[in-house]
């Protein structure tokens, strides 16, 4: 387990917490083939003309016409094998990585795809395929709840998708893809289409107003559209016949098998919908997506709010209409009726829901779409729409998410992983999946705090720590000495913060007007009166505004709780929102630098991990020695993969470093009546003693320090020059003293010396390191000045390794001096500090 998770992560996790809900379709397949045979029957529907309700598309340049007319270049190809991630291989088992390993340039595969295009001929197969089923949710037993995916040939979806970066660009260049429509393009759509319907739902809330939200279901879009819909919204849209002409060759007899316990299915010819896991897919099926979509925005029903008009809000088939009362919705849902039937398509009416507001109240008014009734929302019902629980009121999400998301973690630390994969674990796969629902939904602090405690119990167990160990080691990042984790409670705070910051500086006017003039509106409503922009600023950064009224009642909304996370995080960093009257806009100052919405969020992150690094260091006992090894990266290379790094080492060092070993004369803790040393019986049997005093100890402590001038000697070997002479541990003969420094080395051509004395002191704080380099000044000042009157240039200075891997950064003069290669010094680093030769080997007790 331990090798699968350094090969593939993703695997070995999956394994990891593998359990009962994870199956595998049980299903006869005889019922598996025939549902499928059905999906994707061919269509009876007809390329008749398009409703009057669907509007033209605007002109297209007949020089833009034909996309794929070009050949490929190879720096195009180029671009898209790099982006490619070592996923499944299809049918004929070849991966990315051998691709990219037998023609790294793309120079091959750019030759084949031209002669394809001149050819006007794919091979077989590449539209053939493998279909796994992946368990959604419900009945087992019931097929229409296990998902398809098909996995393809990389040559094939490599082909298709160098197709679909053409056909995107063009899309986007001649606004074909509407602006709602935010599935698949280089938006935030999930966030920004969630913010922007509870917005609405909010402001017809806080102003009495009258709004219609309703959520459409498409039944299986992607595997029930019909392909003579499809290419026919691929010509209204603009594009020529031998741009489609392309596009059909990749769905010309296309076939698929379904993967089964009993072994693959029979052939399944693939005659509607579009091509599950093929990288063209997202882009067409947004192209004929697009006469709904402009039907219903035709419609010209929608609410207005800030003086700009929302009809829809639409994420690939999720659809969410928006109007301004009955007769309005009436008309959109007539539209859509109308369309999707011409189009072959159908929704499922017992999961597309409606939510009437009026005056503050929930109306139960009956909608149909399609001729069905559609189901009616009340106050306390919620519609799941892209993974948040939208509704009249505000819902918490993620319930179910921590409860599983406990389960994994309780599987990880049971499981065989390394200590330091069991953390690279909780950062890659648990706190990353309340990510979307922190920006988006209403998480209770409760439950957070649950798997926060729960995270900190089985991290310092897998630190080998006691309770009463400083919890701030986990929040450290890698670099400082910690295991870079950050707790749920306060990257609620961070997503609050960001995904704020990100609203107001998103790439979609829309959305970025959206979200200023909301956050107007809730800070105008708690000052009860029409702020400026410096009031609006002072009033999100936390500050007491002189005379600001008695708090009211407001609708709950991300800019509420904006303002208290604010507040939180500002005890932990300097944090605030800076007005820009010249673009009238707010910037986001953290820690004195302005936050990009590229980095907004690891700034915050940053600055957290700080924070619980200065806790640590303030702290007298714990943060003694993280005072010096949280200084310099080298110091804690092992924490992120255990290099170079045994278990028994890593079960020492952190209680070491935190001076919590159990010795007599340790911490108060661990204070005996009796503090002398069991092995030596000096009066202190302190942890610094232990390591740097102790006699039955000094065996280790000489080879410890004899490691490390070895380490030195062999990378200056690799730049020494015939006249230079190596002395190790040696009296220098040219001078009087009887000295022995660790490292010297004469040149009697160039008359140089190199004198380095090696120490291994305890850290106690950073003033241990310049008191032992300061020692060896004094100690060889005389051997230098000898030297010197003898004509000599000479460099002094001492090597500093600490006992518990701390690395002094002015170790870097003396690696200047010897001319050691720079990988090799970043290497030797790492072993100098490594804990083979550490205290692994010391005898405590």
């Amino acid at each position: 387990m331990q090798r699968l998770y350094r090969v593939n992560r993703k695997k070995a996790f999956s394994q990891i917490v593998q359990d009962a809900e994870t199956k595998q379709c049980e299903i006869e397949e005889e019922i598996v083939v025939k549902h499928f045979k059905e999906v994707y029957s061919k269509s009876e529907r007809q390329s008749t003309p398009p409703p009057n309700v669907v509007p033209k598309y605007p002109e297209i340049d007949e020089d833009d016409k034909n996309p794929l007319g070009p050949a490929f270049s190879t720096s195009e190809v180029f671009e898209i094998l790099k982006k490619c991630s070592n996923s499944a291989p299809g049918p004929d088992s070849i991966t990315y990585a051998a691709i990219k390993k037998y023609d790294p340039s793309g120079v091959i595969i750019t030759a084949l795809f031209n002669a394809v295009k001149r050819l006007k001929h794919i091979p077989q197969a590449w539209n053939k395929s493998s279909t796994i089923l992946i368990f959604k949710k419900g009945d087992a037993n019931d097929i229409k709840n296990w998902r398809p995916i098909a996995l393809s040939n990389t040559i094939s979806k490599l082909y298709s998708s160098t197709i679909a970066k053409r056909i995107q660009s063009w899309a986007i260049r001649n606004k074909i893809i509407s602006p709602s429509q935010k599935g698949f393009m280089p938006f935030e759509g999930c966030l920004e289409h969630s913010f922007e319907i509870q917005t609405i739902i909010q402001h017809a809330k806080r102003n009495k107003n009258e709004v219609i939200v309703a959520w459409l279901d498409l039944y299986n879009a992607f595997g029930n559209l019909p392909h003579s819909s499809l290419f026919q919204s691929l010509e209204m849209a603009g594009l020529s016949p031998e741009t489609i002409d392309e596009i059909k060759l990749l769905y010309a007899n296309s076939e698929t098998t379904i993967r089964l316990p009993s072994g693959p299915s029979e052939s399944i010819l693939i005659e509607s919908g579009v091509k599950q896991g093929c990288p063209l897919s997202p882009i067409i099926f947004n192209i004929a997506m697009e006469p709904l979509i402009r039907a219903i925005e035709n419609a010209n029903s929608g609410y207005e709010i800030h003086g700009k008009q929302h009809s829809s809000k639409t994420f690939a088939d999720d659809i969410c209409t928006i109007s301004k009362n009955i007769l309005f919705a009436e008309r959109q849902m007539n539209y859509a009726t109308t369309v999707a039937n011409w189009m072959g398509i159908k929704f499922n009416a017992k999961k597309c829901s409606t939510l009437h507001i009026r005056e503050k109240k929930v109306i139960k008014s009956q909608f149909r779409i399609q001729g069905e009734k559609m189901e009616i929302m009340d106050k306390v019902t919620s519609y799941n729409y892209l993974g948040v629980p939208t509704g009249f009121k505000t819902f918490s999400s993620a319930l179910e998410t921590i409860e599983q998301l406990k389960k994994e973690v309780k599987c990880i630390d049971q499981s065989l992983l390394f200590p330091w994969q069991k953390f690279d674990a909780i950062n890659t796969f648990i706190t990353t999946k309340l990510s979307f629902h922190l920006k988006c939904g209403h998480v209770p602090k409760k439950p957070l705090k649950e798997l926060d405690d729960l995270i900190k119990k089985v991290g310092k167990k897998w630190l080998n720590l006691p309770t009463c160990a400083s919890t701030e080691l986990l929040y450290l990042p890698y670099s400082a000495g910690g295991m870079n984790i950050i707790p749920t409670s306060i990257l609620a705070d961070i997503s609050t913060v960001s995904h704020a910051f990100r609203l107001l500086t998103s790439n979609d006017r829309t959305t970025q007007k959206l979200a200023l003039d909301s956050m107007k509106e809730v800070a105008e409503k708690r000052l009860k009166k029409e702020p400026t922009m410096e009031e609006i600023s002072e009033y999100y950064n936390g500050v007491k505004i002189p005379n600001m009224p008695v708090e009211t009642h407001d609708v709950t909304s991300c800019w509420i709780n904006l303002r208290g996370a604010m507040r939180r995080l500002s005890s932990k960093m300097k944090i605030e929102f800076e007005v820009d009257n010249s673009k009238k806009k707010f910037n986001l100052i953290i820690n004195k630098s302005a936050a990009t919405r590229f980095n907004v969020e690891a700034k915050l992150r940053d600055a957290t991990r700080n924070h619980f690094k200065q806790s640590l260091i303030s702290k007298p006992i714990q943060g003694r020695v993280y005072n010096v090894t949280a200084k310099n990266p080298a110091s804690n290379h092992f924490y992120r993969n255990g290099n170079f790094t045994r278990l028994t080492e890593w079960n020492f060092i952190h209680r070491a470093r935190l001076d919590l070993v159990p010795l007599n004369g340790g911490t108060k803790k661990w204070f005996t009546r009796d503090q002398s040393c069991r092995k030596c019986k000096y009066k202190c049997e302190s942890l610094s003693h232990v390591l740097n005093c102790c006699d039955p100890n000094k065996p280790t402590m000489t080879k410890r320090h004899d490691a490390v001038v070895h380490r030195l000697v062999d990378g200056f070997k690799k730049r020494q020059r015939k006249s230079q002479q190596i002395l190790l541990d040696q009296i220098i003969p040219q001078t009087s003293s009887t000295l022995r420094p660790d490292i010297t080395i004469l040149d009697e051509r160039k008359k140089e010396a190199i004198i380095i004395d090696v120490t291994i002191p305890y850290e106690n704080f950073p003033k241990s390191f310049v008191s032992a380099r300061d020692r060896k000044y004094e100690k060889y000042t005389e051997i230098k000045k000898e030297l010197q009157n003898l004509g000599y240039n000479v460099f002094l200075d001492a090597f500093i390794v600490g006992s518990l891997g701390g690395y002094d950064p002015e170790n870097y003069k003396c690696l200047k001096s010897l001319d050691i290669p720079k990988n090799y010094s970043i290497l030797m680093k790492k072993l100098m500090v490594g804990l083979r030769n550490h205290p692994g080997e010391m005898k405590i007790g």
